[in-house]
Formats: structure tokens, sequence, C-alpha cells
């Protein structure tokens, strides 16, 4: 819907209109593509979608928001018809069990500086990554962190949930 998109479009242009630096490092990263509209000339090229790939800061600006602010807070589900166990627990069919994104995405034990915005968190991870362990990436490198998120345990950076309910 366009209200996700909005809410995540409007906090990523906040910080980067409020945070030192980032707008600065955007329109470097736009001027290397010769997208750069500079006062008083044309724009050199029109935006392609290949161009996407290609701007790294920008795609870690849009993630940095998510994590601060995603735009579900808690992810909810209904156990199913066996219910489930979770680790010593069992939890029986028809309980609600919910996933605190915000929680999650902005806790010290997952996060270094988690009330910072910092788009740099994320440019050793490849562009396409949106479920993360930040706990498993800054202790084995950051791919590893992507790579490790698909194990499913420790994710620490979900925006569009995980698994076959996810919303992308």
């Amino acid at each position: 819907g366009f209200e996700t998109t909005g809410h995540t479009t409007s906090w990523t242009l906040f910080n980067i209109a409020t945070v030192p630096g980032v707008q600065e490092q955007i329109a470097a990263e736009l001027d290397g593509l010769s997208l750069l509209a500079k006062p008083g000339c044309p724009p050199q090229r029109e935006l392609e979608w290949e161009d996407l790939k290609r701007m790294p800061y920008l795609t870690a600006c849009a993630k940095e928001a998510m994590r601060m602010l995603p735009v579900v807070s808690i992810m909810a589900r209904v156990v199913g018809t066996d219910g489930m166990q979770v680790g010593p627990y069992r939890v029986p069919r028809g309980t609600l069990v919910a996933t605190p994104l915000f929680a999650i995405h902005n806790t010290h034990h997952n996060w270094d500086e988690p009330e910072q915005y910092k788009p740099e968190r994320w440019l050793d991870l490849p562009t396409e990554t949106y479920v993360y362990n930040s706990r498993a990436g800054a202790a084995a490198g950051a791919a590893e962190g992507a790579t490790a998120a698909g194990s499913k345990r420790g994710i620490t950076f979900m925006p569009f949930s995980e698994g076959p309910r996810n919303c992308v």
C-alpha cells in the first residue's frame, strides 16, 4: 500500500535532511553517476532502473530509516492447529504470538548506537539484503550476517517480516 511506502520515504527524507553529511554523500553518489542536477544546468541524464544498484549509500539511507522507524512495529501470528514448541515452552494453538520489530531494530543488544541514524552500517552488505543478523555480521563480517539471517536465529533486521508470509 501507499502508506507503507509514504512512511518509509518520509522518514528517509527527514533523516537525509537533518543528519549532517548525509545529503552531501548522496549528492556525491548521484554526481558520480552523472545524475546530479546542478543549479543552472540541465540534468546530465535521466535515472535508469539499473542505476539503483549503483547507489549503495542511498539504499543504506532507506534501510537505516526502516531499521529505526519500521512501518509495522509488531508482527503477529496465531499459532496453528498443532501448537508449537519454542525452546522449552509449549505454545497452544490459537495463541497470538507477536514479534516486536521496533524493539528488535532499536535495542543496544543488537545494534551499536541504535538511536543514531548511521547509513554506513549497511554499506558492507549486498544491496538486496532485507533480513539481517547484525550480531553475526559484527562478529563474522557483514556478508556473513546476511547469510546467518537465513538460519532464522538471531535476526535483528526484518522490516518486511520473514518467511512465507512476509510482505515483499
